[in-house]
């Protein structure tokens, strides 16, 4: 039998001579609170003191790898090759979760990150790391995913592409909330510990770019029935690199584009048929400020 709330069984308990009506078995339960209490999960305590790990490895997400009497320690905040002391704030039972309290030997590729909002921010996690170890970093991770995941390992292996090392990222997904405490609206990512939104005054990665000066777009309505819609786009004044001028169809890539007049207006399309649903055009060019402008178009293809 399995009383409400508990999953545990209980054997019947027969009565003996005496304890019931003749003939009869009578069956008693007997449900002990203490019992039911040690049957739940009890939560592992975490050491009081920090610990002192040499970090040998880094994951996807940015946080230094360590090991710890045979597993492994997720620590924010150190790189690979340092020594630091850990507070842990969590244990799992393949792994353990910490962060760094002080760095008793800093890795030679250890920087100051750019960002004010760096620690707090949750955007961002690796720009405490040198830029080319940044992208070493993630090729290594590429590699490890490959075998680890796929099962598969690449004869060869293409060397990685790079770009500017700031306001490479041209659109970001923003958390927005009025804050009464504050009297204001907040704008920015999420903080690193916690649902809070991190009061952020500018972007240094995700957002250093330019909208691109559209004048007219036609036709403007997103929602389409053809499955190659074609728009014309007029541009106001620009100082921008036109001869790197690019549009890319998503899942397609780039897409030719076809300037009318004096490269004021162009005109681009798919090159392949779109199917019913939701798609995007982007069309991007760099400026002389080092900056990229852009403009996105959507269309919505409707079902035949």
């Amino acid at each position: 039998m399995v009383l409400p709330g508990s999953r545990r069984r209980l054997a019947p308990e027969v009565a003996g001579p005496g304890g019931g009506r003749p003939g009869r078995q009578t069956r008693s339960l007997r449900f002990s609170a203490t019992e039911n209490a040690m049957s739940r999960r009890r939560k592992k305590k975490l050491p009081r003191e920090p610990l002192a790990l040499r970090v040998d490895d880094l994951s996807h997400d940015g946080r230094g790898v360590a090991t710890h009497a045979d597993k492994r320690v997720f620590v924010r905040g150190a790189l690979p090759g340092e020594r630091v002391r850990v507070r842990v704030t969590g244990s799992r039972r393949r792994y353990d979760e910490g962060e760094t309290l002080e760095v008793i030997e800093a890795s030679p590729h250890r920087i100051p990150p750019r960002c004010p909002h760096f620690g707090v921010c949750g955007g961002c996690s690796l720009q405490r790391l040198d830029p080319a170890q940044q992208i070493a970093a993630k090729h290594n991770t590429l590699q490890q995913n490959l075998v680890r995941i796929g099962k598969v390992e690449p004869d060869v292996l293409w060397e990685p592409l790079s770009g500017p090392q700031w306001g490479y990222r041209r659109k970001a997904r923003l958390s927005v909330r009025y804050v009464r405490a504050k009297k204001r609206v907040l704008v920015g990512f999420r903080e690193t510990y916690g649902r809070f939104v991190a009061d952020m005054q500018e972007f240094e990665v995700k957002i250093s770019s330019l909208p691109l000066p559209v004048v007219n777009v036609a036709p403007w309505e997103p929602v389409v029935s053809e499955a190659h819609p074609e728009i014309a786009v007029t541009l106001g004044d620009l100082d921008a690199a036109m001869d790197q001028f690019a549009c890319f169809v998503g899942g397609q890539g780039r897409v030719p584009v076809r300037w009318i007049g004096e490269n004021r207006t162009f005109t681009v399309r798919p090159q392949r048929p779109l199917g019913p649903g939701r798609h995007r055009i982007n069309c991007t060019v760099p400026g002389k400020d080092g900056r990229f402008y852009w403009y996105s178009h959507p269309w919505f293809v409707q079902a035949p």
